[in-house]
């Protein structure tokens, strides 16, 4: 069965310059994802603050020349000496990608921030092939598709202990229940993120300093 749209809106659709290149979205999002975090860099710094923004990006946007000149020109606007509040994480590292690769894409982002973060599936093997590519630490998820809650311990506790092993921070992103967060904690990462640590929200606001203790009682232990 055929769906019917009126004229007009199939007239925006045709002319909407996002469906032109659809392969392309994954940069105009990058882009906007360095926009709204070199905003916030504005807000921490205007606002008195100090920490680091976290900036991702995918691999794509880095590894392509075009794209990739394109994307450096707006932090090449940013002042030298604010680099160091600056951090990238790449993420979307295709699957058996080697470490010479990533050595290179991290030493193209090296100039612009302080701190440089690979995002990588929770496989402590991947840890010990892109250790020494020029990065600070590692950020990973919980294995959605594990029930078994004692084989995702096992699995987290075993990659933050790798990265450790190699002096590399080991970061776990996207908690969203309190069970999340004990089990991040308690397998020894260095850093945690997602909804039960803080709350999101549609740009980046002024920097917000949390403790152990804050995270806790936010994610309802206390």
């Amino acid at each position: 069965m055929a769906i019917h749209t009126p004229s007009n809106q199939s007239a925006d659709l045709v002319n909407d310059p996002f469906l032109d290149k659809p392969e392309e979205l994954p940069f105009y999002l990058d882009r906007y994802i360095l926009t709204t975090g070199l905003l916030g860099l504005h807000r921490m710094l205007t606002g008195g603050h100090r920490g680091v923004v976290m900036i991702s990006v995918s691999f794509d946007t880095l590894a392509m020349s075009k794209l990739r000149d394109i994307y450096f020109a707006r932090l090449k606007e940013v002042p030298g000496g604010l680099t160091k509040f600056i951090g990238i994480i790449v993420r979307n590292i295709p699957v058996g990608t080697p470490a010479s690769r990533i050595a290179e894409v991290m030493a193209y982002i090296q100039p612009f921030c302080g701190t440089r973060i690979l995002r990588i599936p929770p496989d402590f093997k991947l840890i010990d092939l892109y250790a020494n590519s020029g990065g600070h630490g590692f950020a990973t998820w919980l294995p959605a598709d594990e029930q078994d809650g004692g084989k995702t311990f096992q699995t987290m506790s075993t990659f933050a202990k790798r990265a450790a092993l190699h002096r590399q921070e080991c970061i776990i992103t996207d908690l969203e229940t309190s069970d999340d967060v004990s089990t991040a904690i308690a397998v020894g990462c260095t850093y945690v993120t997602g909804p039960a640590v803080a709350p999101l929200i549609d740009t980046p606001g002024v920097v917000e300093g949390l403790t152990a203790t804050h995270i806790l009682r936010h994610a309802g232990f206390s």
